[in-house]
């Protein structure tokens, strides 16, 4: 198994603790006794929890900010009292946090995007389907 511990998760007190869960040893990433997710022994997902999507955006590609970037992102998030529990899906795939805070910047930011309605170029640019009809929105709200 080549499951990646995020090492900013680490830093803010997540450890990953092993329970027994019938004839298989399930792995749960604590905080202060609450999970934020499970990954049997065998590797498989637990039904309805994240497993392994947090490693995925960091093994999205090798661009050396994204984990500088990543890392700040998920302590800035927990800081702030709204840790990122769940990584966002759409279109049947992760969202890359890192390629949409990248896009975003380089068409002049936030509002610049809003104003000048540039979430199809950004759809575009994270390889996502262009019909998705919610997607200014969802990724708006993902930003």
């Amino acid at each position: 198994m080549n499951f990646v511990f995020p090492a900013c998760l680490a830093k803010l007190g997540w450890k990953p603790t092993f329970k027994p869960t019938g004839n298989k040893l399930k792995c749960v990433y604590l905080q202060r006794g609450s999970s934020i997710w499970t990954e049997e022994t065998d590797g498989a997902k637990a039904r309805g929890e994240p497993s392994r999507d947090f490693a995925k955006l960091y093994e999205l590609d090798n661009d050396p900010q994204r984990k500088a970037f990543l890392d700040e992102l998920f302590v800035f998030m927990q800081k702030r009292g709204t840790p990122v529990n769940r990584i966002p899906i759409m279109a049947k795939q992760v969202l890359d946090l890192y390629r949409l805070y990248k896009l975003v910047t380089e068409k002049g930011g936030l509002v610049e995007v809003i104003n000048k309605k540039l979430w199809r170029e950004i759809t575009k640019g994270l390889n996502l389907p262009t019909s998705i009809t919610s997607a200014a929105f969802t990724l708006r709200t993902q930003y």
